[in-house]
């Protein structure tokens, strides 16, 4: 099963939030394949991080049996996957 896991918070930055998303990546990755997109970023760089995830999706979304959206903040994207 192919997985793209998809998150805003992430480390380096500090939080309860980015140790989740850390701990659900390694643990996935263990178990399969697994592709991170990842906000690593503060909140400056989440415009472009959209844009980003919105350009990934157009073209490899098919390639993903499972696109897990970390948070609700994401939502906008469903209409594209």
């Amino acid at each position: 099963m192919k997985i793209l896991f998809i998150t805003r918070a992430y480390p380096p930055l500090v939080g309860g939030m980015q140790k989740y998303a850390s701990d659900f990546y390694n643990n996935y990755q263990e178990r399969g394949e697994i592709k991170l997109l990842a906000n690593s970023g503060d909140k400056k760089t989440i415009l472009p991080f959209f844009f980003k995830v919105l350009f990934f999706l157009v073209l490899y979304s098919r390639q993903y049996d499972v696109i897990h959206l970390y948070d609700a903040v994401l939502f906008p994207l469903i209409p594209i996957i």
